[in-house]
């Protein structure tokens, strides 16, 4: 069903995504039929198919086809919404510190050209753990402080890292009530989780779909309100000027845009196996992945308050299906730091030496894995992941005889290890 490299444990959906071989296929075919004729192609062809897709996306999130356009990705996305807003000196910007930091980039590249400032909420483990409540305070204390100059709010469905499940709706009507602009940023959320875009009372909300409707790279959509929509340009004038919403989105110049007429190709897979069948799997697969991985790394859940809180969970329970990522703290008897350079020194060790890929965090004084479920995923992954940092702590003990201290002795034999592995790998 997809493209994988089955030599791989692939916990990394999250990132990238990852195709569905038919939805290759499909946009190869479209690419190749533009070259039999380019100038028909363009003139008669594209545009029709390119709404159809669209308008399946849009039934999809619960939307009407005409308040949504197609873009690249969803970062081009922000970027259009943050630069409609006629931004001048003394407006804010609100984000938080789980912000994407592509998206944090561009808010703040336009508050130092207009002279607006930035607002960023802090949201620590301790107050995510203290549930929608607490998250929901920490947003109107930055509202009520902004004393209606926040112009927008930008605010995650689902957080990249940790991958936090926002109470959107609660956050946008308090945005709303103090007249601020909300962007959802849904990234992690169209495929993973059933929506109806419209009733969660934003402005604006973005997506990519190679993430979590396994689509072609390059296939992403701008939801706008229909109030907002006159204001809201693409970043590129072409033939649409001057001709509304769609007109001045669906045509800006000669581009690729096989990977969005390949998006049905995707949905119509999913929709072979069920949509709600695909959830409930990756949902059931991450819940128990992560009850696999917390035994292995004696590590507990985020649930309820009042715990001790060493693992944040996306979704683990039955009130939210569509679960697709977890992040999991990794154990303390791992002789690495917590810092940003063993984290980085990690992943690449686990990528190296052991063919895992999955991303290593420091968060909060700890390193962390995020793992994504996704339906080529299996238990044995994740058990890959397990019986891998297993080895490296046995490693790690060995090492803490050495008189220069576990840590430095530890990085050369990891190191010397992975040369070894990829050496290996490379002579077959």
């Amino acid at each position: 069903m997809f493209t994988l490299d089955p030599s791989w444990h692939y916990l990394n959906h999250g990132s990238y995504g990852a195709t569905i071989r038919f939805a290759a296929e499909v946009q190869q075919w479209w690419r190749e039929r533009c070259e039999q004729q380019p100038v028909l192609f363009h003139e008669t062809e594209v545009l029709p198919a390119l709404k159809a897709a669209r308008d399946e996306v849009a039934a999809l999130i619960g939307a009407k086809g005409q308040d949504m356009v197609p873009v690249v990705n969803a970062t081009a996305a922000a970027n259009i919404v943050i630069n409609g807003l006629g931004l001048r000196r003394g407006d804010l910007l609100l984000m938080t510190n789980l912000t994407y930091p592509a998206v944090k980039n561009a808010l703040a590249r336009a508050a130092a050209k207009s002279g607006a400032g930035l607002v960023e909420v802090q949201l620590p483990l301790s107050r995510l753990a203290g549930g929608p409540a607490e998250v929901a305070a920490a947003f109107d204390e930055a509202l009520t402080a902004g004393r209606g100059r926040v112009k927008l709010a930008v605010i995650d469905h689902i957080g990249s890292f940790p991958p936090y499940t926002f109470p959107v709706q609660r956050l946008c009507s308090l945005c709303k009530a103090a007249g601020t602009k909300v962007l959802l940023d849904g990234a992690h959320a169209v495929g993973a989780q059933s929506l109806d875009v419209p009733s969660l009372g934003a402005h604006f909300y973005i997506s990519n779909l190679h993430k979590w409707l396994c689509t072609p790279k390059g296939s992403a959509f701008l939801w706008v309100a229909p109030s907002e929509q006159p204001r809201t340009l693409p970043l590129i004038t072409s033939h649409g000027y001057g001709l509304g919403f769609q007109g001045e989105f669906l045509w800006q110049g000669t581009s690729d845009v096989s990977a969005w007429l390949a998006v049905p190709a995707a949905l119509r897979v999913m929709r072979a196996v069920g949509l709600d069948t695909w959830r409930d799997h990756n949902t059931s697969l991450l819940h128990d992945a992560v009850s696999l991985l917390s035994r292995a790394f004696d590590t507990d859940h985020v649930a309820e308050r009042g715990s001790q809180f060493r693992m944040l969970r996306i979704s683990c329970t039955a009130n939210e299906a569509g679960a697709s990522m977890a992040a999991v703290e990794l154990p303390s008897s791992l002789p690495l730091a917590a810092s940003v350079a063993d984290a980085l020194f990690l992943h690449e060790m686990l990528r190296t030496r052991f063919k895992i890929e999955v991303p290593v965090a420091c968060w909060e004084g700890r390193l962390w894995v995020r793992i994504s479920a996704q339906y080529y995923n299996t238990l044995e992954d994740y058990q890959a992941l397990a019986d891998a940092v297993r080895e490296l702590i046995s490693e790690g003990a060995s090492a803490e005889e050495e008189e220069e201290g576990a840590t430095n002795s530890f990085r050369r034999s990891l190191a010397n290890g992975s040369a070894q592995s990829s050496n290996g790998a490379s002579e077959h």
